[in-house]
């Protein structure tokens, strides 16, 4: 996640300096979508409604590979192909869009990465029956 968050940081300040705030607002945009069934399902395997947790997993997954897996390369194709030559003053914001597509580059890897980790989940879930976050896994102590 440190390097999701360090993409993202970079990736708001080459937005800004490279005049493609648009741009950035579509990403934003695309990973909100998916983070909303993220939260919710996180909410819900902690209530009595853990069954329905699973629907809401199969969302997140559909949301995830259409919003982060597909799109999300698309705008970065569109960025690195058709936005670079088309900002005023193209120069000088070159390094910064450049630098974007790199980002983002990093980011859609990650994506792809933590949407396998949902196909292990799954299918671990569909073996054993259980399905649990070891992210969010306590360690319990001697004394306990």
């Amino acid at each position: 996640m440190l390097i999701h968050h360090l993409a993202t940081n970079c990736l708001y300040f080459c937005y800004i300096f490279s005049g493609t705030v648009p741009f950035g607002a579509i990403v934003a945009y695309l990973h909100d979508l998916a983070d909303i069934p993220a939260n919710t399902g996180k909410v819900l395997s902690s209530t009595t409604y853990e069954k329905s947790s699973i629907v809401v997993g199969l969302v997140l997954m559909i949301l995830w590979c259409h919003t982060r897996c597909i799109l999300l390369p698309k705008i970065i194709y569109y960025l690195a192909t058709k936005a670079m030559y088309t900002v005023p003053g193209e120069e000088q914001f070159q390094p910064y869009i450049y630098l974007s597509v790199i980002f983002l580059s990093v980011m859609c890897a990650l994506h792809y990465f933590w949407f396998a980790m949902f196909f292990k989940i799954l299918g671990r879930f569909l073996t054993t029956g259980t399905a649990t976050d070891l992210g969010n896994k306590v360690e319990k102590t001697k004394d306990e």
